[in-house]
């Protein structure tokens, strides 16, 4: 059984209730015993949706509705199930998405293009039809206020907690929530998010304002996460906004959507740093920054290259403060670097200096350092002004257990 990871919180945190958001669980059998793998969630009429997905040219069929959907800008449900991603299933797995759609429709009351789909876990292995569209009608009438820490239940896989994070701000004398539920633990290397994350709002905005507002929090947060550099086939980030409460209340809307832009993100950030913390097999947190690079994409690559090094990440595991790994990870990316000027810290702990071997290092400060549960790596490549970060986490046996029995 795998133990829960030592980052994880000590409670599922209390969410702010979204008016004009639903929602209803069940079991398909998807994962063993009776665990909750299907996820209804129903958005009053009006409702806006902004997405980003995966930029992996192999996706599921989840990923291919709803990034039609998305373009229509309007939302009246979402249907996640987990443990089954229907992915690389063929027209059988399309056709299964178009039903779903069209069922959850039917009982709603709303076109089938405004029920967005998402799905997680193993790929390759087909779906029946009895798995899913015999649940959905039941869940369409047992609709209720959201229960968060099931809702994510049902969207989990081999996460060992559940995801959820919260913000709310006033507008005149009314409050606006955000809440965001994720999930994800392994073949996490977003280029857009993470595997599942769904953020709700009451807030009235545009569909256009709202996939401004979402690709500004995924760009400050998914973006910058990764666990083991696999990019999942089903990556999926949505944003609904309900329309139940005008931003231009308190008489300035333009700050009202400034405020809810920081909100967002904040709740995305905190959610993409629960990833991490949950990151399969993991012992340590890394934090990777990468300064003193000629453009920030020059930056985010060198910083990613780092994160994502398995040599790396072994050492980290392993306690080893082996600098060398760290300075090949950065070569490896073929970006501009100054080698004769390039340092690296780990911690406080400047270990190479001018490309070379700093000399008055302390090695007993330093191993002590490497025991630590959290990790922080610096570089400064020398060749302008720019930087980025990324969080990691380190690589140990627990996650080849993990993933080598996983399909069993």
């Amino acid at each position: 059984m795998v133990e829960i990871s030592r980052f994880a919180p000590a409670a599922f945190p209390r969410l702010a209730r979204v008016p004009g958001v639903s929602a209803a669980t069940a079991s398909c059998a998807f994962k063993s015993g009776d665990q909750r793998d299907l996820l209804l969630v129903a958005l009053r009429p009006g409702t806006a949706v902004a997405g980003v997905f995966t930029q992996s040219t192999v996706t599921s069929a989840a990923v291919q509705s709803s990034k039609r959907s998305v373009r229509g800008g309007r939302a009246r449900a979402l249907v996640v199930h987990s443990g089954n991603a229907n992915a690389l299933t063929g027209r059988h797995g399309k056709v299964l998405v178009e039903r779903m759609c069209q069922t959850v429709g039917d009982s709603l009351g709303c076109p089938p293009d405004e029920v967005l789909m998402a799905a997680t876990g193993i790929i390759g292995q087909r779906v029946t039809d009895e798995q899913l569209l015999g649940r959905l009608p039941d869940l369409a009438g047992d609709l209720g206020e959201v229960d968060w820490e099931q809702a994510v239940e049902a969207i989990r896989t081999t996460d060992t907690f559940s995801k959820g994070s919260t913000r709310a701000f006033t507008v005149g004398d009314r409050q606006v929530s955000v809440s965001g539920i994720a999930k994800g633990a392994g073949m996490i290397a977003p280029d857009m998010a993470t595997m599942l994350c769904f953020l709700f709002t009451d807030a009235a905005v545009e569909p256009d304002e709202l996939q401004r507002l979402l690709t500004y929090a995924n760009a400050r947060s998914f973006r910058r996460i990764t666990v083991d550099g696999d990019e999942s086939t089903s990556d999926t980030m949505l944003a609904f906004a309900t329309a139940h409460t005008d931003l231009a209340a308190g008489g300035d809307r333009d700050a009202a959507l400034g405020q809810l832009r920081e909100a967002l993100a904040e709740v995305a950030f905190d959610l993409a740093m629960q990833v991490v913390k949950d990151g399969e097999g993991i012992s340590k947190l890394i934090e990777v920054t990468v300064r003193g690079a000629r453009t920030e994409g020059d930056a985010f690559a060198m910083s990613k290259a780092i994160a994502e090094s398995p040599l790396v990440k072994t050492a980290v595991a392993g306690g080893h403060a082996n600098w060398g790994r760290i300075a090949m990870a950065i070569g490896k990316t073929h970006r501009p670097v100054d080698q004769d000027r390039l340092s690296v810290w780990l911690g406080p702990h400047q270990v190479v200096v001018d490309g070379d071997q700093n000399d008055e290092l302390d090695l007993d400060a330093l191993a002590a350092y490497m025991k630590s549960d959290s990790i922080a790596i610096a570089a400064d490549v020398a060749m302008g002004h720019e930087s980025s970060t990324v969080w990691t986490c380190d690589l140990t046996h627990q996650y080849i257990d993990i993933n080598a029995y996983y399909m069993t």
